[in-house]
């Protein structure tokens, strides 16, 4: 019998409180926490959620109304809550703005058949130990600054190497390991997200060795690989290589546009507006503008130059990397110079909380208002989207922390739950969780707050 919303409700909340009496620090440090599943060591990707939290999040959604078979995550990033999806046999649709993230997803979405990658690897390494080409591959701006003759050559024979794998899956899995590769030798420092080369003397005493970097990363993502294929196939979700369920992973801009779901079976047209949409979003939105805060872009310039675009999707355009902060401008919160006095008024009507932090900072830092007004008007764009998307009753997990502007904080969680209530959703539990052990742009003082973030729960009513 199909419990009623309100049931429904209970039976999470139930359920979830009785996971921390079982462990009471599972959902900061989860004691089965291990990053060598679904592929999450493939790139050191800013600002990960916990795959094993958000897999028993979604668990517990799926038990308390088992009606569940569809997820969206709008803020894709590396994929985590899409593979903690198909850990739960969901069909699993992630977009995000950012290439590196939908190559990112896409490996972790199609990456199962670990032999088939290791014969792959011993072509690849045949045909770069038979390259004998200087040429380097890429070219863009200050290009000498960032890597070092040597590690440009040696990149070169990877990308020639990679190009003439026939395979596309074969060559997703190339080149998120190349991205990797490319993080460790460029002469960018690894202690921040932001693009800082290192010191002269610095760079003068290392001797980065792409092929051989190339090489073991390739050999621990194909361990991943296996074990992960090994979790899909235990639980009935992985046959002959393939994900048993839907994946669908976009290049798209949340707050213009969301794809909505594929339905399983044929719908006549009368049936089709009832059930259209998503019975469950997952997902985790910037704390504020890419750029003051974690800049996803920026960490993904020097990856993405060496990277053939037509491999990771054909929506992805060039002109993406016209600028190391273009994808980041073009990020939430990235346009400042399009806020106005209107939109400010619009969203102290529209909460509380963010007219209380607004008017504090009128007083305090009024230079930094528009950056504030600009990200919550872009984030309610894609609150208001993903509403729409999502069917009645369906619920909606959001992992949210908050930030500082001009020293002051900004109540994120009060400003996210205000505006979906706006949209006829309704806010069913929180949980409290550290997050230490979560990739943050640590020393950015923007970020300074973000040691606690809360994982919030509601349901469209």
């Amino acid at each position: 019998m199909q419990r009623g919303p309100e049931a429904t409700d209970q039976a999470l909340i139930q359920a979830i409180e009785a996971i921390t009496q079982q462990e009471k620090n599972f959902w900061s440090q989860p004691l089965e926490y291990d990053r060598r599943g679904a592929g999450h060591r493939f790139f050191q990707y800013p600002a990960m959620m916990l795959p094993v939290v958000q897999r028993k999040i979604i668990q517990l959604i799926k038990s308390a109304a088992p009606r569940t078979q569809t997820l969206l995550d709008p803020f894709m990033g590396s994929g985590t809550a899409l593979a903690a999806g198909m850990l739960n046999g969901l069909d699993c649709y992630g977009q995000d703005i950012n290439p590196m993230s939908v190559l990112l997803a896409k490996v972790k979405a199609e990456a199962f058949n670990q032999p088939a990658y290791l014969r792959a690897a011993e072509r690849l390494r045949k045909r770069v130990k038979a390259d004998t080409s200087t040429e380097v591959t890429a070219n863009f701006p200050n290009l000498d600054k960032w890597f070092e003759k040597k590690v440009a050559q040696e990149l070169s024979k990877l990308v020639r190497a990679i190009r003439q794998e026939r395979r596309l899956s074969t060559r997703r899995l190339f080149w998120v390991t190349l991205a990797e590769t490319v993080r460790l030798t460029s002469n960018d420092r690894t202690s921040t997200f932001k693009l800082h080369a290192r010191s002269a003397e610095d760079i003068a005493k290392r001797d980065p060795s792409p092929l051989k970097t190339f090489e073991q990363l390739f050999a621990q993502n194909t361990e991943d690989i296996a074990l992960y294929a090994e979790q899909l196939s235990s639980q009935g979700y992985l046959r002959e290589e393939a994900y048993t369920g839907r994946v669908n992973i976009s290049v798209l801009d949340s707050s213009k546009r969301i794809k909505l779901p594929v339905a399983r079976t044929p719908l006549s047209a009368a049936s089709a507006d009832a059930v259209a949409g998503f019975d469950l979003v997952v997902s985790s939105p910037p704390y504020g503008d890419n750029r003051t805060t974690v800049p996803y872009g920026q960490h993904a310039y020097l990856p993405l130059q060496w990277i053939d675009f037509v491999d990771i999707d054909s929506a992805v355009s060039p002109d993406c990397l016209s600028t190391t902060h273009e994808i980041d401008n073009r990020s939430l919160g990235g346009q400042r110079n399009t806020v106005t006095t209107r939109d400010q008024k619009r969203f102290c009507r529209l909460s509380p909380a963010f007219a209380a932090n607004i008017q504090e900072l009128v007083k305090t830092k009024p230079k930094e208002v528009k950056k504030v007004v600009c990200f919550v008007r872009d984030l309610n764009e894609v609150l208001k989207r993903c509403a729409q998307a999502v069917k009645p009753n369906g619920y909606l997990v959001w992992t949210i922390g908050n930030r500082k502007v001009g020293g002051l904080e900004i109540h994120n969680n009060l400003i996210l739950a205000d505006l979906l209530a706006h949209y006829n959703i309704v806010q069913v539990y929180k949980i409290e969780r550290s997050i230490q052990s979560k990739r943050m742009a640590a020393r950015n003082r923007s970020t300074t707050t973000m040691t606690k973030e809360e994982i919030l729960i509601f349901r469209k009513k």
